[in-house]
Formats: structure tokens, sequence, C-alpha cells
């Protein structure tokens, strides 16, 4: 949704652009010939600038484009993260957490021992911790030093 707002702001600007940038241009035009202009004319020439630019714009953008990240499904996300269970197991579960994070918290303690209980130590998961320490938590980059630090 934001994406299509920034896009909706740079058209707007583009066209605004493109207004102002053709009707210097056909003024100027005007100036250097001399002559004058019916209305017709002037609006076909204002058009024509417009839709240049916008043409132009828009090529430039497109070739600016970086391509969509595609993310393959089968690559192994476990890296050296350190993990519990089969180390082949079929199914790979990656935990992105932090230990300043109240939720983060209630599930190693409520739900992660389900998992573990039924299938990680069946051997049918292989689960993979990795710090995630975002802004606003403030304590849990140097706790997640310290607990790669002791493993």
């Amino acid at each position: 949704m934001a994406k299509k707002q920034q896009n909706n702001g740079l058209i707007a600007a583009i066209l605004f652009a493109a207004v102002a940038v053709s009707g210097s241009v056909v003024y100027l035009g005007m100036q250097l010939g001399g002559g004058s202009m019916s209305d017709e004319e002037l609006a076909e020439q204002i058009q024509s600038g417009i839709t240049a630019y916008v043409e132009n714009a828009q090529a430039e953008y497109e070739a600016s484009s970086q391509p969509q990240t595609t993310i393959d499904l089968n690559e192994d996300l476990s890296d050296d993260d350190p993990f519990k269970g089969d180390a082949d197991a079929p199914l790979t579960i990656v935990e992105f957490s932090n230990y300043q994070c109240g939720w983060c918290q209630y599930w190693a303690e409520n739900v992660l021992p389900l998992v573990m209980e039924k299938y990680v130590d069946a051997g049918l998961v292989k689960f993979v911790y990795r710090d995630f320490t975002p802004n606003g938590y403030p304590a849990a980059y140097p706790a997640a030093l310290a607990a790669n630090s002791a493993c």
C-alpha cells in the first residue's frame, strides 16, 4: 500500500513537472519563432511535451528499478546457526527471536517445549535459532552477543 502511494506521488510530480517544462518550452519556442500559435496548436504542443516527458521519465524509472528478489524455498537457511534436532530432518524451522521481547519469552516458555517434544525430539524437525535485535530493544543486542559468546 505504501509503495502504491509513493508511486501516485511520483506520477503527480512527473505530470506537474511535465506541464511546467512543456509550457516553458512552448513559450520559449513562441518567443524564438517570433510568431503566435492558436489555442489548438498550443494545446497540442503542451500535450506532446507532457507525453514525451512522461514516457522518458517512465523509461528512466524502469531502467533504474531493481529486479525483485526471489526466495529459493529449497535453500538451506540454517547456515552455521545453533540448532536442535536431526541435521537431516525433512523440515527446518528457523526462529528469529530476541532476549528482551515479551512474546519471544512466552514462546520460549510455553510453545517451544511442545514443539521440541512433539517434532524436534521425534526427528521430524530441525530447529534453528537466530538472533533478532531490532531498534526499540536496547538490551537485545548485548544479550545476543553474550549468548553467542557462551556457545
